[in-house]
């Protein structure tokens, strides 16, 4: 069985085929069961390389690069996280100056400024990305995305056919 997986051999009853989409190469130098079929830890198998233990037990704290918050971090999930600690801990400076990042820089004093004013972030100058009914385009990046991708999209439907 387990060469036919390394190979992609489909056995029909009436033909064999081989499929490279399904095949396996090399499973064979690391079957991930025992002999009597039930699973064993990739450090058996042989899959695993160079595996230190003394690295993995030591005490971990927040903030010094562990293995879990490493992958953590890389994950796709690690910059919502931020966003949203960020916007449940100072949640007017966060909003005010990620609203659209684009547009938001320091001035010569060190004060934010909005750059199509060239004056301190006001929220009736912001710019909200156009629609396809637009006639010009306007590029944003930041919070404003997230809020006119809600408001644009037809949340009830959503919601409806979620319940249903």
């Amino acid at each position: 069985m387990w060469k036919n997986i390394e190979e992609g051999r489909i056995a029909n009853p009436e033909n064999i085929t081989v499929d490279e989409r399904v095949a396996r190469p090399g499973i064979t130098g690391h079957l991930p069961v025992g002999q009597n079929g039930s699973l064993i830890s990739p450090l058996r198998s042989g899959y695993v390389q160079d595996f230190v233990l003394n690295r993995t037990v030591r005490n971990f704290k927040f903030g010094d690069q562990n293995p879990v918050e490493n992958a953590w971090r890389k994950s796709s999930e690690y910059p919502f996280a931020v966003m949203k600690a960020m916007l449940v801990n100072n949640p007017a400076k966060t909003m005010g100056l990620g609203f659209d990042v684009s547009r938001t820089t320091r001035n010569l004093v060190g004060q934010w400024a909005y750059t199509e004013t060239n004056k301190q972030i006001v929220m009736k100058d912001f710019l909200v990305p156009n629609t396809n009914e637009s006639a010009s385009r306007t590029m944003t990046s930041g919070f404003v995305n997230y809020i006119y991708n809600l408001v644009a999209s037809d949340i009830l439907t959503v919601y409806n056919s979620y319940q249903n």
